[in-house]
């Protein structure tokens, strides 16, 4: 799975539903319980794609590919979302799990790129290592 995860910003997390048009996942303002029962230690605003775990470069790059579909028709207002509620993290996260044993690769095409530095969103993905069972 793949997220959009809009962290620590001036706002309520519901401004920044408003803003995009996307009803998030997970919306925490700063000291709200987590799913953990910690206190939030900043506002989050989260957008899950709904599907399985990536475990491929190839099932990566269709959970990418619905999440810049996304990012794509609502260019301007994640630029809305920086400029007003200036959050200090917009990116794309999620898990990366692989066999041991496989050759795995992520990759991002250039154009796939330039859509998220347009936006102001980074990339980030933790790798899993598994076992083969």
């Amino acid at each position: 799975m793949l997220s959009l995860m809009i962290t620590d910003f001036d706002a309520d997390p519901s401004r920044v539903t408003e803003i995009l048009g996307l009803t998030p996942t997970i919306a925490l303002r700063a000291g709200e319980p987590t799913s953990a029962g910690r206190p939030s230690r900043a506002s989050l605003w989260l957008y899950t794609m709904d599907g399985p775990e990536v475990q491929s470069g190839g099932s990566h790059a269709e959970a990418l590919k619905w999440l810049l579909d996304v990012i794509a028709s609502r260019g301007q207002r994640f630029a809305d979302v920086r400029r007003e509620l200036n959050p200090k993290t917009m990116t794309i996260t999620g898990g990366f799990y692989f066999n041991a044993g496989e050759q795995a690769g992520l990759w991002l095409d250039p154009d796939d790129m330039r859509l998220l530095a347009d936006a102001g969103i980074g990339w980030g993905v933790d790798i899993y290592l598994t076992n083969n069972g």
